[in-house]
């Protein structure tokens, strides 16, 4: 049955439909956070969310932003040529293992 490509058609959008409407998207994940911080967002008991709550989801969004990292991403190319560097270092170390050094 499942290799019929009209059942396996729908059965992918019957679960994608599905997940649609159980698993929340980044955008609406986003939005509640903004929401909290604003204090648009009210808690089990219809009362404004506590200042924690609100710093918590702040937190969350300037993470999301990249706004508290000390980090930063680099992605690039570069060519390094170490091969004079490590000629020095084998001459080195055969004066030392000689005794020549100056």
């Amino acid at each position: 049955m499942l290799r019929k490509p009209k059942v396996r058609q729908y059965i992918e959008a019957v679960m994608n439909e599905r997940s649609k409407d159980t698993i929340a998207t980044a955008d609406e994940v986003l939005e509640y956070l903004t929401r909290v911080v604003r204090g648009e967002e009210k808690d089990a008991f219809g009362l404004d969310v506590s200042v924690n709550d609100r710093t918590k989801a702040a937190e969350l969004l300037g993470k999301r932003h990249m706004l508290f990292t000390e980090k930063v991403k680099l992605d690039a190319e570069i060519e390094i040529d170490i091969s004079d560097r490590m000629k020095q270092a084998r001459v080195k170390s055969d004066e030392v293992q000689q005794g020549t050094t100056d």
